[in-house]
């Protein structure tokens, strides 16, 4: 029993110790988030679940799905997929603000699906015809670098930069920056409102509301 409880508060403790700090990074918590982006080419909209799970204290391990809609020229695809992230993090105190810069790397799967008629056959007044699901999957993955700037117990900014690309499709490698506010309202509860751009013309938008342990 004795042994029992030791690995119970083993295994708490990092929990226990990340929740008595507001930030987004080295803490647990669960969002929910909208998510938009438009480039020269196309639109996206996305319901966007995210999480934050800290290994230990120099190390988050983050699971995201996401659904919504891409409109691409003329096409409108569905759009759903799934990553997990990982970063190496450490805090320092800068007198008054707090840093905590990371490197991580991230890798997910995505569908794009998109639907059209095909015919099946007729018979003498009509012909039929069903709709056909056409879906392509892309590995997509991400290499990022960044640091939370904690001011006081409230509020903190996290600018970051990133390269994105797809591991099974021929396109070029995207880079990224961004920068990210983060609104702690209770110990349970923060607002982190985000916009990054790209060099291929691309801007993203997203607004995250988060429930934290």
């Amino acid at each position: 029993m004795v042994i029992k409880f030791k690995l119970l508060s083993l295994f708490l403790l990092p929990l226990i110790l990340c929740s008595q700090e507001r930030t987004s990074i080295g803490s647990y918590w669960f969002g929910l988030a909208y998510e938009g982006y438009s480039d020269d080419l196309s639109d996206a909209d996305h319901l966007v679940f995210d999480s934050n799970l800290p290994i230990n204290q120099n190390f988050d391990v983050g699971i995201n799905a996401h659904i919504g809609s891409l409109s691409v020229l003329e096409y409108d695809l569905l759009s759903y997929g799934a990553s997990v992230d990982a970063k190496i993090h450490k805090k320092f105190d800068l007198g008054g603000v707090t840093a905590d810069p990371y490197f991580g790397l991230g890798l997910g799967l995505a569908a794009l699906e998109s639907y059209s008629w095909a015919y099946v056959g007729s018979d003498y007044y009509y012909n039929y015809y069903t709709t056909v699901a056409n879906t392509s999957l892309l590995v997509p993955y991400s290499v990022f670098l960044g640091s939370e700037f904690a001011f006081n117990e409230y509020f903190s900014l996290v600018p970051a930069i990133g390269l994105n690309g797809l591991l099974n499709e021929d396109v070029d490698t995207l880079f990224s920056y961004g920068m990210q506010a983060n609104f702690f309202f209770t110990d349970s509860f923060s607002l982190g409102l985000s916009y990054s751009g790209d060099n291929e013309s691309g801007n993203r938008f997203t607004l995250i509301g988060r429930y934290h342990l």
